[in-house]
């Protein structure tokens, strides 16, 4: 880069950006389609400034392109944690596995009365999530505590129902 040819510099830069980038984005995030558009808004976010961009030296059109990078990683991580991990997780759980847990909660007509064998805690956990199907994100808003204490909760309420009626 900055051999002073725009055209053959471009398309350095787009090889540099389909190579590099698409390479290290989908280590990162697993997919083609999302290495393809971080390395498409990179390209599009240097070359917006395109006329001052080739007119820098070689390291630091690489300097500059490294920082981009590092922004647009960073957008989509979050991105990419907002919208695939928390939400996957939740509704997988949600329809995979809680499925069989309501069913023990809610099969036997006196399924409140199993829920004296039950802490504080993990009463108003189980009723939550099982009764009131509300999230595990969401009880532990209620309760004002972190998912993984809500998740041991449901756990352990989970055991003592099934040792007390057996199944």
């Amino acid at each position: 880069m900055g051999n002073g040819y725009f055209f053959a510099d471009m398309c350095e830069l787009y090889d540099y950006c389909k190579e590099n980038v698409i390479k290290e984005a989908k280590a990162k995030f697993g997919k083609e389609t999302v290495a393809e558009d971080i390395s498409s808004e990179i390209f599009y976010k240097i070359t917006e400034h395109s006329e001052w961009f080739f007119k820098l030296d070689g390291t630091k059109q690489k300097d500059y392109v490294e920082k981009i990078k590092d922004k647009v990683f960073t957008k989509y991580q979050k991105e990419w944690e907002q919208s695939y991990s928390i939400k996957f997780d939740e509704d997988l759980y949600g329809k995979y596995y809680n499925n069989n847990d309501r069913i023990l909660f809610m099969e036997e007509e006196s399924a409140r009365s199993n829920f004296n064998c039950l802490s504080p805690a993990e009463k108003r956990a189980a009723e939550k999530r099982y009764i009131e199907n509300k999230s595990i994100s969401q009880i532990a808003k209620d309760e004002n505590t972190t998912e993984n204490a809500v998740s041991k909760r449901l756990s352990r309420a989970r055991n003592k129902i099934k040792s007390e009626t057996g199944k």
